[in-house]
C-alpha cells in the first residue's frame, strides 16, 4: 500500500513539473509574439530617420560671361541705300529726369546714357520728295505730367547754319514741312506751320525740326499747338510725326518701303574699355 502511495505521489509531482514547463514555454512564445511588432516599429522609425529630405533648389548663379552677354551694345549705323539722302526719326528729351533720344539711329537712354529703355523706333529712309511718317512706340518715362523739353523730327542729312538759318548743306532748296503730330492719343494738325531747322549737334550735323520745344517760347504758336497741350507727356501711346519733304532732286516712289525699325532694348549699356 505504501508503495502504491509513493508511486502515485511521484506521478503527481511529475505532472506538476510538466505543466509548469508548458506554461513557461507558452509565456515565452507569447512574449516573442508581442515584442515582434515593437521591433517592426523600431525598424520603421529607423527607416524614417534615414530618409533624407529633398535639397532646396538654389537660384542659378549668373556667370561673368552671361552678365557680359546681357549688356546692351549700341546699334551699328544704318547703311543707306543708293537712292537715299539720309534717315529721319523722332528725337526727344524729357525735362528734369532727362531721359532722351538725342538723334535718329540712337537708343532711348537715361540721363547718364548708361542704360537703355525698351521701345520701338520707327524711322524712315528719305529717298526723295514726298510724305513720310515716323514714330516711337511702347515707352513712357513713367511719371504723371512729365514735362517734355522737346520732341523733334531728326535727320542725318547734314545742314549748314548761316545767319541763324539752317539749310541742307548739299540741297539748299530742300525743305521739311510738318503736317501732323500725335501724342497721348491726341492729334494736332500742323498744316501751314512754319518751323525752321537747326543743327542737331551730332558729329554729322544733321538737321532737326522741333515740333514741341519748351525752351522755344514764341515758336509754340507757329506750330499751332497750345503750349500746355503737348509739353506734358502722360502715356505710352505712340508719339507720331508726319511730314513732307520737298526741293530734293528726285521724288520718292509711291509704293516704296522706306521703313526702318530700330528696337531699343532694356538694359545696361556695354562700356568701352
Amino acid at each position: 500500500m505504501k508503495k502504491k502511495l509513493a508511486i502515485l505521489a511521484a506521478m503527481m509531482m511529475a505532472a506538476t513539473m510538466f505543466a509548469s514547463c508548458g506554461d513557461s514555454s507558452s509565456s515565452s512564445k507569447a512574449n516573442e509574439t508581442t515584442t515582434a511588432p515593437a521591433e517592426s516599429a523600431a525598424d520603421t522609425n529607423s527607416d524614417a530617420e534615414t530618409t533624407t529630405a529633398p535639397e532646396e533648389s538654389k537660384p542659378e548663379e549668373t556667370t561673368a560671361e552671361e552678365t557680359e552677354a546681357a549688356k546692351v551694345t549700341l546699334p551699328e549705323p544704318v547703311e543707306l541705300p543708293e537712292n537715299a539722302y539720309g534717315i529721319a526719326g523722332i528725337s526727344f528729351q524729357v525735362r528734369d529726369s532727362w531721359e532722351h533720344r538725342n538723334a535718329v539711329g540712337e537708343l532711348l537712354l537715361n540721363e547718364s546714357s548708361n542704360k537703355s529703355f525698351a521701345a520701338t523706333c520707327n524711322d524712315v529712309y528719305i529717298t526723295g520728295n514726298g510724305d513720310y511718317e515716323v514714330s516711337i512706340e511702347g515707352w513712357w518715362c513713367g511719371f504723371d505730367e512729365a514735362l517734355l523739353g522737346w520732341v523733334g523730327l531728326d535727320t542725318t542729312i547734314p545742314v549748314v547754319v548761316t545767319d541763324g538759318v539752317a539749310t541742307f548743306k548739299d540741297y539748299p532748296d530742300a525743305k521739311i514741312t510738318l503736317t501732323e503730330y500725335q501724342q497721348d492719343g491726341k492729334t494736332f494738325d500742323l498744316t501751314g506751320s512754319e518751323v525752321g531747322m537747326e543743327d542737331n549737334g551730332t558729329d554729322n550735323h544733321g538737321g532737326t525740326v522741333k515740333v514741341v520745344n519748351s525752351w522755344a517760347g514764341e515758336q509754340i504758336d507757329q506750330r499751332g499747338i497750345d503750349e500746355y497741350q503737348c509739353l506734358t507727356w502722360q502715356s505710352e501711346d505712340p508719339v507720331v510725326i508726319k511730314f513732307t519733304v520737298s526741293g530734293l532732286p528726285t521724288d520718292k516712289a509711291a509704293d516704296e518701303d522706306v521703313s526702318i525699325k530700330l528696337e531699343s532694348p532694356e538694359g545696361e549699356l556695354e562700356t568701352a574699355e
